[in-house]
């Protein structure tokens, strides 16, 4: 799909080749070029199959604060391992995925870009607190991405793309099923803690996919 998508929406741009100058002056280098890879690059994962798939593991302690002989001294009481396996996929990204250029300039041969995404997803869950809470569950939200970054302006291509901003924020999740409130909590804080450690890995897909352009 991510390969349809690009091929239709830089097809003009192959067929009729643009100068630089009159691109740029009319800001239709973003909407052209950068804008169907940041589409497509999305728009890949709208299924279970192509989700973005995150499972983690985080230990927790509880302790109690208590004096003995006048001296305050903490005492553990308790240590358990908290796992959660999150699948994410977009919602039918070609009726709900909206992307909007919200920055586009040419400074020293560098096209320097930003972006705004906001799309419906929906996601699958499970999650486990030992001696509290077991259960799977499966849902919809709102996802709002921020984008932001350069690429070098070579001999008709992109190049040396550097993405500098890749922030995703979820909202209204609603869950399919009722869960428990720690189970919901465990959910949410698996689903960001995927942004957080794939953040390299994401702006680098999306580097490369852009390194790819030629106009």
């Amino acid at each position: 799909m991510r390969r349809a998508l690009l091929s239709s929406a830089l097809t003009g741009l192959l067929l009729a080749p643009l100068s630089l100058r009159a691109v740029a002056d009319e800001g239709s280098l973003l909407r052209a070029v950068i804008t169907p890879v940041i589409v497509a690059e999305l728009a890949a994962h709208d299924s279970q199959e192509t989700a973005w798939y995150n499972e983690k593991s985080k230990d927790k302690e509880k302790w109690m604060k208590m004096k003995v002989f006048g001296r305050e001294s903490k005492t553990r009481l308790a240590s358990w391992t908290e796992q959660s396996k999150t699948w994410v996929w977009l919602d039918e990204p070609q009726k709900y995925l909206n992307v909007q250029l919200t920055k586009l300039e040419l400074r020293d041969k560098r096209l320097e870009f930003a972006a705004s995404a906001r799309t419906k997803a929906r996601f699958k869950a499970w999650g486990r607190i030992p001696r509290l809470v077991q259960g799977a569950a499966g849902g919809e939200m709102w996802m709002e991405i921020e984008i932001g970054g350069s690429a070098a302006v070579g001999l008709r291509r992109l190049q040396d793309s550097q993405i500098t901003t890749f922030k995703v924020t979820f909202h209204d999740l609603q869950f399919n099923i009722d869960l428990a409130s720690p189970l919901e909590d465990l959910v949410e804080d698996s689903l960001n803690d995927y942004v957080k450690r794939k953040n390299e890995k994401l702006c680098e897909k999306l580097e490369k996919s852009i390194n790819k352009v030629t106009f």
